[in-house]
């Protein structure tokens, strides 16, 4: 082994002990809460304090109104932890500033508004700070009239973005939840996990190296490197998730099990296919005059790359991949924004080939005048 392979090795290693202390942490501590309180339910009475109006039927819900400039609402919560809280409208919108919301005494900031066809959604980020043990007061104070006109069906509280259980178990919390691990890489826990991160790499890359060349044919060097290249996938799927984590208000968290799937197996997938690369290419022979055109295009690109509809249809094809993957965690905002980006990529793309087609053609008919 060369001493540069020793050198990717370690720098691997301190990338996914670094990723392994700032978002792996223990699943089975998070309790993921989700309460929602139908206001116009009988069962919701108990839960509102002063200044609403009775229940009434619009569109065959049940509602309430602010009968004041301040209404009042309480819940009860068995853990502190950074909440997000969604006041749904039945009828009628709250302009920018008309409402304000303080839990327990403490402001809080909208995080996100989404219309609805006569009603609106209201988004409020709560730290933990502001959370208390058993009952929590929400004040609602309307600072614009008629604020009577105004009807809420839904209250929903829940301390996740996304979440999921199944294949993978993770979730997408907020950057101040207690849950967040922060374990600093210095100290000797991490060294640990350096060591044996090291040790499972270079284990996984000798035996598998050793296990290609006697029985796939495969020299023993060029297995070694495809190997060291499995990890690049790896490696970018993590930096994609620590940027969203660090450039955003959220965090990403997953366990263990779902840390070594992502990190080892996926490299041991993406080794295989480079391994198999000879075979599956004499296999899959109609195949390779796309693959040959898919290389020819990526080599002949030229300097006008941005003004390429190629380019905005790949990226829409890759956003709409991400928000596949959102839809996973059950943070179907995130997706939809994601997906108007998206959207907004094959406008720009199919615009672009539009004014080609329209360009080439006026050319050949002069052309053809001339």
């Amino acid at each position: 082994m060369k001493a540069r392979h020793v050198l990717v090795i370690v720098l691997y290693s301190l990338f996914f002990t670094f990723i392994y202390h700032y978002h792996v942490t223990d699943m089975d501590r998070f309790q993921h809460v989700k309460q929602i309180l139908e206001l116009g339910q009988d069962e919701a009475l108990a839960y509102l304090g002063s200044g609403w109006s009775t229940p009434r039927i619009v569109e065959g819900t049940r509602v309430i109104s602010p009968i004041g400039k301040d209404a009042i609402i309480r819940f009860y919560l068995r853990q502190k932890d950074a909440f997000t809280i969604s006041i749904q409208t039945k009828e009628g919108r709250i302009d920018n500033g008309a409402m304000s919301a303080r839990l327990n005494g403490h402001p809080l900031c909208v995080a996100y508004e989404k219309k609805r066809e006569h009603g609106q959604k209201v988004y409020y980020k709560i730290p933990a700070a502001s959370v208390r043990l058993g009952e929590n007061e929400l004040n609602l104070t309307f600072r614009e009239l008629p604020f009577e006109s105004i009807s809420f069906d839904r209250i929903k509280l829940r301390n996740y973005v996304g979440y999921t259980k199944k294949l993978l178990k993770g979730a997408i919390i907020f950057d101040d939840s207690p849950l967040r691990k922060a374990s600093p890489l210095t100290s000797w826990r991490g060294f640990i996990s350096l060591i044996v991160l090291f040790s499972c790499i270079y284990l996984l890359l000798a035996l598998g190296s050793q296990f290609a060349s006697k029985h796939l044919q495969v020299d023993y060097s060029a297995a070694y490197r495809n190997g060291l290249l499995s990890f690049v996938p790896g490696v970018f799927l993590f930096s994609v998730v620590f940027l969203a984590s660090s450039l955003t208000p959220y965090h990403v968290a997953f366990d263990v099990w779902s840390f070594l799937l992502l990190s080892l197996c996926l490299a041991l997938f993406s080794w295989s296919l480079l391994l198999l690369r000879a075979p599956l290419s004499e296999t899959l022979q109609p195949v390779n005059p796309f693959m040959l055109k898919c290389k020819a295009w990526i080599r002949g690109r030229d300097k006008r790359f941005l003004f390429s509809s190629k380019t905005y249809i790949i990226g829409f094809m890759v956003l709409i991949i991400s928000c596949a993957f959102l839809l996973v965690f059950k943070a179907q905002n995130a997706a939809e924004e994601v997906a108007n980006v998206a959207y907004f990529f094959l406008v720009i793309g199919v615009g672009i080939e539009v004014y080609r087609t329209i360009r080439y053609r006026g050319r050949e008919d002069d052309k053809g005048t001339g």
